[in-house]
């Protein structure tokens, strides 16, 4: 499980820029040898968000209904959830009524777990991604946490490490992210994995 990795989306009423921030995840290039699950988390959507995902797997290819099987603490999340599977990518969509971006981590971050991923990241659907940001990410998160730290003990929020938390009430450290919205993935040059809003990656 060295090289899987989980990243979260979160999307709540997203339906203005979710069309670009599915493009652009899509020309990540995140090297094939690297197996990721993206997993969108939809929380009381009212606007077209859910359709304009549904949309985009069927594009992706063969879309099973599995169920979402486990404990969880928001009680209203769908208890089935949609899934394509194309070589190293996997994508998983599951709907809750509960609004809340910690409540969608919560969620991703339990499955993330359950796929014995030891590397989970999140970034936010208004957020434009350069081509490498998650590579960047990812291979400074596998360094980082290579050492086997305790279980969500150590959360990074810059690419290049610069800015590494200790902290392990997962709420603490969404309070502190979302105070920090500047580009946090920061590599060498000008432009090299850029994000326009928060990425954050934790154990």
């Amino acid at each position: 499980g060295d090289s899987y990795f989980t990243l979260i989306v979160p999307i709540y009423n997203e339906e203005n820029s979710l069309p670009s921030f599915l493009g652009t995840l899509m020309l990540s290039d995140v090297p094939s040898t690297v197996n990721m699950q993206v997993i969108f988390v939809s929380n009381a959507c009212t606007d077209m968000s859910v359709d304009i995902l549904r949309a985009f797997l069927s594009d992706l290819g063969n879309v099973e209904t599995r169920d979402v099987v486990g404990e969880f603490t928001d009680q209203s999340m769908d208890r089935c959830c949609a899934v394509v599977e194309r070589d190293h990518f996997t994508c998983i969509h599951i709907n809750t009524s509960t609004a809340g971006k910690a409540n969608a981590l919560r969620i991703g971050n339990t499955l993330a777990y359950r796929s014995g991923h030891l590397i989970t990241m999140s970034i936010d659907a208004n957020n434009f991604i350069e081509p490498d940001a998650i590579r960047i990410m990812f291979s400074h998160a596998h360094r980082a946490f290579r050492g086997k730290p305790e279980s969500h003990d150590t959360v990074l929020y810059s690419g290049v490490g610069r800015e590494s938390v200790k902290g392990s009430k997962g709420e603490g450290l969404l309070a502190k992210i979302s105070t920090n919205r500047r580009h946090l993935v920061e590599a060498g040059g000008a432009g090299e994995g850029g994000v326009g809003g928060a990425m954050v990656a934790w154990n």
